[in-house]
Formats: structure tokens, sequence, C-alpha cells
């Protein structure tokens, strides 16, 4: 995940977007985004050690969505125009402190 930070910051598919602005307000997208989401979490929790994977699993993949979109749907005037590279930059300390990075996480995540 981190290795690929800049491109999941990426301009997303149209589909990924209409699903992200419908989650909140229609019960069935939010089913579909908690199944699809819930999958990425599992598959990122297998990469993390510790007890608590999941849950770190699961805040990166919050992190990352809060981002998109900030990004992607909001505009934020903070987040306008700066290159995906040094959001991916900024936020690599943070995602890496949450696979326990420091403490040997596996490479899926480093």
């Amino acid at each position: 995940m981190l290795g690929t930070l800049g491109v999941k910051l990426g301009e997303l598919p149209q589909s990924s977007l209409a699903m992200m602005r419908s989650m909140l307000t229609h019960p069935e997208a939010a089913v579909s985004a908690r199944k699809v989401l819930g999958e990425q979490i599992d598959r990122l929790a297998q990469a993390v050690p510790g007890e608590d994977a999941r849950l770190r699993a699961a805040l990166m993949m919050m992190t990352m969505l809060g981002v998109t979109v900030g990004h992607q749907l909001l505009d934020l005037d903070e987040l306008r125009g700066v290159p995906h590279e040094e959001i991916a930059r900024l936020l690599r300390p943070s995602l890496r402190a949450l696979t326990g990075g420091a403490q040997g996480a596996g490479s899926a995540v480093s």
C-alpha cells in the first residue's frame, strides 16, 4: 500500500467516485462500500503484525478514504494542485507507524 500511495491518490474511476458520493446517503451503497472496504482491510491486516492488525488496517484505509474524499470529491483548497507524490510523502510516516513498520512489518505494506 505504501509503495503505491501516490498512485492510489490519482484520478479515480467515475464508478468509484459515484459509490463514494452515495455511500453516506443510500443504504445499498453503504452495504456495498462496507463489503469492499472490509475485503481491503482483511487483505491489509494479513500483512500487518500484531493482535490489533485489523484495527490498524482499518485506520489506514479510513485515512486514505478521508484524503480521497477531501481531494477528489470536496476539492479542498489545501489539497488542490498538490502533487500526489507530496501528499504520499507526508502520509507515509503515519501509515508506516500504523503498520508497525519500525517493528519489521511485512513487505506488502513497506
